[in-house]
């Protein structure tokens, strides 16, 4: 391991972590499954041979500024929903926030993907609902497309992806919408999408949620260009947006813009309550790294 490699908050802020990242053996990583203990407490049975669950293997997290937005803007017993939950590493998070009076609802329309969602959420103990669907603009089924390197990474799988010549396979899913699901009742606390360039579908079918400001925080990927089709019909329905930036000593809110930070992904909060997010924000360091013992402010 390069030493450089190792200056990172995950290890820093989490030293006990680079002490299994140095114990971490090839044998385990060669494995088609193995289970990390997250630092806030569940397990999470994860493929090492591909993207998310290599990081979570080695780091201990995925995508640590997501995460600890995530962590930050949710609060005990609040409702919340999971849309792309891949294999419920997000939903773990969330889960874990809201306890045992809160509900956290996942939907993921892969269904490879969706059983070892399913097989995760079976061993906690944790308020979580998972729904092996499609979240979209209308009820029906769709076809799910499936690109050539998705076991490399096996968050890329997507209902807007368009064939560009690589090699793709479809598989028929099911969809729904936010709207006609009424076993989530709101109020939503924090909701988080991350659906491959389906983001504005998604939105589309929750019309009557965001009228309402029934969701009160969106935490989104978008890789568009600035602004958004999504941004902009949130904004549309009064939802102020921020940048989600990551710094050594903390993650941080700033405006969006049209230029691309190409070190971090395109990840968004649109939230009703913007004077909120920002002292959700104004603390330094990383709660989500000190698990079940952190509380936002």
């Amino acid at each position: 391991m390069r030493l450089l490699s190792l200056f990172k908050p995950e290890y820093v802020y989490r030293p006990q972590q680079l002490l299994r990242r140095i114990r971490l053996s090839s044998r385990r990583i060669a494995q088609d499954e193995c289970v990390v203990d997250l630092p806030w407490g569940p397990t999470l049975l994860v493929n090492p041979h591909e993207l998310i669950g290599n990081c979570v293997v080695r780091l201990g997290v995925y995508d640590l500024t997501v995460s600890e937005a995530l962590w930050r803007l949710l609060d005990p017993g609040e409702t919340a929903v999971d849309i792309g939950s891949n294999i419920g590493y997000t939903a773990s998070i969330l889960a874990q926030r809201t306890g045992p009076q809160g509900h956290v609802y996942c939907f993921e329309p892969h269904p490879e993907i969706f059983r070892r969602l399913a097989r995760n959420v079976a061993q906690w103990n944790l308020p979580v609902v998972a729904r092996n669907l499609a979240v979209s603009d209308s009820d029906g089924s769709a076809q799910l497309r499936v690109p050539s390197y998705f076991p490399g990474n096996q968050g890329t799988a997507s209902l807007a992806m368009v064939p560009s010549g690589g090699d793709m396979r479809s598989i028929t899913v099911e969809c729904t919408t936010l709207d006609r699901r009424t076993e989530i009742r709101g109020p939503i606390g924090v909701m988080k999408v991350d659906v491959e360039g389906h983001e504005p579908a998604v939105f589309e079918g929750a019309r009557a949620r965001l009228a309402a400001r029934e969701i009160r925080d969106i935490v989104f990927e978008d890789h568009g260009g600035y602004p958004t089709p999504a941004m902009r019909l949130l904004r549309g329905f009064g939802y102020e947006v921020f940048a989600l930036r990551h710094r050594f000593q903390g993650p941080r809110l700033t405006t969006p813009t049209a230029v691309k930070d190409r070190a971090e992904p395109p990840n968004y909060l649109a939230t009703v309550d913007p004077q909120r997010a920002r002292e959700r924000f104004s603390q330094a360091g990383w709660q989500l790294l000190r698990g079940s013992a952190a509380r936002p402010r």
